[in-house]
C-alpha cells in the first residue's frame, strides 16, 4: 500500500452561514433526517434535547450554536450528522451537507484567530479543496461537555 494513501482520509463538510466546516467521516456513524426532538429543560443554549433513534437516545447539538454563530434554522437541507467522539454518540445539527472530500494530513494547515467569528480552538486546522477553504472541527474540543 502506498505510504501516501495512510495518510489520506475523507471528510463531511457542511455549511454554516459562506463558510464549509468539514469532521472527519470516521466520526461520522451515519447521516439523518431531523427527527423529532424532545427538548431538555435547563439543557446549555446549543443543546436542542434528546431523540430516541432506532432505540437509541441521542443528544442533539446545534453546531452554529455551539461555536457561537447563532441558532442553525432547520430547513429541507438540514441534517443531523451522527457523531462518536471518545466512545459517546450524538447529534450534530448541520444547517446543510456539502460534500466528501479526500484530504492528505499533510494539506491541514494550522489556524490561528476565528472562522466566521468561531474560535481557533474548535479546529484542527484549514485546508483548501477546489478553491475554498473548509475549516476541520475538532469534535473532541467542540461536541464534548466542558
Amino acid at each position: 500500500m502506498d505510504e501516501a494513501a495512510d495518510n489520506d482520509f475523507l471528510v463531511v463538510t457542511f455549511s454554516i452561514q459562506d463558510s464549509l466546516i468539514g469532521i472527519r467521516s470516521s466520526e461520522v456513524e451515519e447521516i439523518v433526517r431531523i427527527p423529532p426532538i424532545t427538548h431538555v429543560p435547563n439543557a446549555p443554549p446549543y443543546v436542542l434535547g434528546i431523540v430516541n433513534l432506532r432505540g437509541r437516545i441521542l443528544t442533539i447539538l446545534d453546531i452554529s450554536n455551539r461555536l457561537g454563530l447563532g441558532v442553525t434554522a432547520a430547513g429541507d437541507d438540514s441534517r443531523i450528522l451522527i457523531v462518536t467522539v471518545k466512545g459517546e454518540s450524538m447529534g450534530v445539527l448541520v444547517p446543510q451537507l456539502s460534500d466528501v472530500v479526500e484530504i492528505g494530513k499533510d494539506e491541514i494547515k494550522p489556524m490561528s484567530g476565528s472562522v466566521l467569528g468561531a474560535s481557533a480552538d474548535h479546529f484542527l486546522g484549514l485546508f483548501e479543496k477546489d478553491d475554498r477553504l473548509i475549516a476541520l472541527l475538532d469534535p473532541e474540543a467542540t461536541l464534548m461537555a466542558p
